[in-house]
């Protein structure tokens, strides 16, 4: 599983032209947010990912206190030597978590967080290489002419022409 997902990672990032460590990022806060959603919205996550060995390492913190106000990070004196037996009121107590705990609609949830960041920063790498471009002619392949608009591939995206902004009468193909 490990090889599988540096294959994907780098994958995306030569095809989307991403940042790796961007990607890097996001997959971290995509298993935090599954770890939270099953956990509590407040868990305080941990979730490291081993860019070599492709190991991901999910860990669940909690602050040992004398009163419990919210379950979801904070653990009794008791609750907390059941796992490390000298641990005192003040100490953060690190539980490790297995990935395969989540389940498949946590790992959905952070492919989703995933996905919508890999979009957000190949559209932001369109509009920053085209931003500076308006009022120009750039050059492109006519890919489809679909109901008068026509789709042009340009050089690592592709652009619409409404018909709108076309020459009267012109042919495309």
């Amino acid at each position: 599983m490990n090889n599988e997902i540096l294959d994907a990672l780098s994958q995306i990032t030569r095809e989307k032209s991403v940042d790796r460590a961007m990607l890097v990022e996001t997959l971290e806060m995509g298993l935090a947010s599954a770890v939270r959603k099953k956990h509590g919205a407040t868990a305080d996550v941990q979730v490291q990912f081993n860019d070599r060995s492709g190991a991901l390492e999910c860990a669940l913190r909690m602050t040992v206190v004398e009163t419990v106000e919210d379950p979801a990070f904070q653990w009794t004196v008791e609750k907390a030597r059941a796992h490390q037996p000298d641990a005192k009121v003040g100490d953060v107590v690190t539980i490790p978590l297995p990935i395969s705990e989540f389940g498949r609609n946590a790992i959905q949830t952070a492919k989703q967080v995933l996905i919508q960041r890999v979009r957000e920063a190949e559209r932001d790498r369109v509009f920053q290489e085209y931003s500076d471009k308006v009022g120009q002619l750039v050059r492109g392949v006519v890919q489809q002419v679909d109901r008068g608009n026509v789709i042009v591939k340009l050089d690592f995206s592709e652009g619409l022409l409404p018909a709108r902004e076309q020459i009267p009468r012109s042919y495309h193909r």
